[in-house]
């Protein structure tokens, strides 16, 4: 900085009118991150000096405690504290130059040594250049608005701006500086108040169009759901339309009315999708108002008006609680100590006990790791090799119980396959033990380490489609491939919560099963490949277990992301899960591997369900309903948590939780796709053995 300094003194001679005006566009972490609200990483330094400059000024008060003062000795010194955006008018005035056009800083009066009349010329000037911006704005809302709808900013209205004009003029030809500063940044606040004004001016207008689009949808898939996969609609409701003609007539008069609105205010392409939109849905769904009537009529004679309000109560609290956990990975350990007292309400503490201990100790193992630190940079191999010598454990122990009671037994090869799995697991182990030691003695990572890790990676697709389609063999031969990938990936206790959340999924499905028609048949003789005779018999319709099931399976999914991480953590890309595939930069590579590794996570649960919805012997569609269902809920409460205010993080976190609910039911159903190559693929030269021997 003086070497800077020195040479612009030299180049314009040392003619004591430069002014230095020193700042940066964010802070940063101590690790090197930026964009959230710490204030390490809001807190910018302001420093200026040379002409036109004010001198530093005595005082002790601060709005903040900012860390800084007293290790910079500057305790003496009143520190004047702007928004980022003041900067702009502050170098333009001291160039002379006009403001920014689309500028909305405030000109910072305490930097400039200058006379008090230039002061309040300045800031006049830098309220008339705020004035444009909101004239403009108000001007084109006038415009684009009708006449009977349009509401002006009342705190700016002609006689009001008129009036401060006056009044400071008044104060500047009669020397009262000081008064005519302070009505004049009176003015520029009213200014900012007015713009902002303008620019949410639509929306309260769109929010509504917006949701009556997702209320409209909504309804239209309970209306799918209660007439096509439940059996509380008669037969002969589902076929009856409605012969009221006039509702096709009241919503072709809704639909022309907007369009027709819309056109005279010009307004933009979007604005048509947004607002005409819910007509059609709503259409859709009052079109058969009938299944509406006669589920009141069901509800209302056969259920209590108490255990209506009970199981409403119940659903309001359960869709809450995933919205909560997206704020509070806490919440997630809240979920599972509610869910750990599920099967006591069934009848399986009665038929069950052990099972039901053993779910209730499953929940409370996972519960603990929402409540530790998010996996960071402070890596732990030790924490990962009791993780892969635990998965060596259960995977030996999973693998002698299911060869001793699957009926008909596994070939010699499929067997084979799944022994070497258990080999890849403790081959995982000591490749990430190697790993580590390399790197802590600066020796770089073997090129074998490197090789076997994609070794591992690659295999782990192609072991689950040899061994039998039987439920539970390929769920441990799945299982057993995508830990012994993740452990290489795992650097903390994430290895830890991926065998935790494994014993609760094999948990899960065994309570579900005791629960099922299809407890009477012992799982281990029931296959993936039965589920080709759903469509083959009548389809079971949905009960509310049913929607209890894929409210958990909705609820895990959402665990299996936030049970070490949050949106925030991605904020700081740690390459150290890949150490163990490579070590140079390559944010393609290294993206896709740790895509992948939240991706294992996922596919443990959905398996799971995709082995759960067989049991209960109903259609994929009926569930897939149900979660959308859920997702949607969800998607309209985070629409209305989207905000445009705050820190990058705060913005960017808001926008995010919506986006990954509105996506969930896509990723959902790729979820579904993957998982059902990984349960039903079956290798030719496997598949011909087997039916040879058949």
């Amino acid at each position: 900085m003086h070497v800077m300094v020195n040479f612009v003194q030299e180049l314009f001679e040392y003619d004591e009118k430069t002014a230095y005006v020193m700042t940066a566009d964010h802070g940063m972490t101590n690790w090197g991150s930026h964009g959230a609200g710490h204030p390490s990483e809001t807190l910018t330094p302001l420093v200026a000096w040379g002409a036109g400059v004010n001198g530093p000024t005595p005082g002790n008060e601060l709005k903040f405690k900012d860390g800084f003062t007293q290790d910079w000795q500057l305790t003496g010194i009143s520190r004047c504290d702007v928004n980022q955006a003041d900067i702009a008018p502050l170098m333009a005035s001291l160039i002379g130059i006009p403001f920014p056009v689309n500028s909305v800083g405030v000109l910072p009066l305490d930097y400039l040594n200058n006379t008090n009349r230039y002061k309040a010329e300045a800031v006049l000037a830098n309220a008339q250049q705020i004035l444009s911006s909101y004239q403009v704005k108000e001007d084109h809302m006038r415009e684009t608005t009708l006449g009977v709808f349009f509401s002006p900013f009342q705190a700016l209205s002609d006689g009001r701006k008129a009036d401060l004009y006056r009044r400071i003029r008044q104060h500047v030809v009669q020397e009262q500086y000081h008064d005519a500063i302070t009505l004049t940044e009176e003015l520029i606040q009213a200014a900012l108040d007015g713009l902002n004004y303008y620019q949410t001016y639509d929306r309260f207008f769109l929010e509504t169009s917006i949701a009556l689009g997702y209320l409209g949808w909504m309804a239209y898939i309970l209306q799918i759901l209660f007439s096509q996969h439940t059996s509380l609609v008669k037969p002969a409701s589902r076929l009856t339309h409605s012969t009221n003609d006039r509702l096709d007539i009241i919503f072709v008069a809704i639909a022309f009315c907007i369009a027709v609105l819309l056109t005279v205010q010009s307004s933009p392409w979007v604005y048509y999708v947004y607002c005409l939109l819910p007509v059609p849905l709503w259409y859709g769904a009052l079109k058969r108002y009938n299944v509406f009537q006669n589920i009141i009529k069901y509800v209302s004679e056969n259920v209590g008006i108490i255990t209506v309000c009970l199981y409403c109560i119940l659903g309001v609290v359960a869709i809450e609680m995933l919205v909560m956990i997206m704020f509070s990975r806490e919440m997630i350990s809240v979920g599972l100590l509610a869910m750990a007292l599920w099967p006591v309400c069934t009848e399986l503490r009665k038929t069950n006990k052990v099972l039901v201990c053993e779910w209730f100790i499953a929940c409370l193992v996972l519960a603990i790791f929402p409540m530790m630190p998010v996996v960071g940079r402070d890596v732990n191999i030790n924490q990962v090799t009791l993780a892969g010598c635990l998965a060596l454990l259960s995977s030996i122990a999973a693998l002698y119980t299911c060869y001793t009671q699957t009926s008909p037994k596994p070939s010699r090869q499929q067997v084979a396959a799944s022994i070497c799995q258990v080999l890849l697991i403790a081959l995982a182990i000591y490749i990430i033990n190697s790993t580590w030691d390399s790197l802590n003695s600066k020796e770089g990572v073997p090129v074998l380490n490197k090789v076997l890790s994609w070794t591992i990676l690659l295999v782990c697709f192609i072991f689950p489609a040899i061994g039998p389609r039987n439920i539970l063999w390929r769920l441990l031969s799945t299982g057993m491939s995508l830990t012994a990938v993740y452990i290489l990936m795992s650097t903390a206790h994430e290895g830890l919560f991926c065998i935790a959340l494994c014993y609760l999924m094999l948990l899960w499905l065994l309570c579900e099963h005791r629960l099922s028609a299809s407890a009477a048949q012992k799982l281990y003789f029931l296959s993936f490949g039965d589920d080709t005779s759903l469509d083959q018999g009548p389809p079971r319709k949905l009960v509310l277990d049913d929607i209890r099931c894929a409210y958990f399976f909705v609820f895990f999914t959402i665990t299996a992301f936030f049970g070490t991480g949050n949106i925030a953590s991605i904020n700081s890309f740690d390459p150290a899960s890949v150490y163990c595939f490579l070590t140079v930069f390559n944010p393609f590579v290294m993206g896709a591997l740790l895509l992948w590794k939240i991706v294992i996570l996922f596919l443990l649960v959905t398996c799971t369900f995709q082995a759960i919805h067989l049991i209960q012997r109903l259609p994929t569609s009926s569930l897939f309903l149900v979660v959308l269902l859920l997702s949607d809920v969800m998607a309209l409460h985070f629409f209305f948590f989207v905000q445009d205010h705050g820190s990058w993080l705060e913005i960017g976190t808001s926008i995010s939780h919506y986006v990954i609910v509105m996506c969930m039911i896509i990723f959902v159903t790729m979820l579904l796709v993957v998982a059902r190559l990984f349960t039903n693929a079956t290798l030719p030269v496997i598949s011909k053995t087997k039916t040879h021997k058949q």
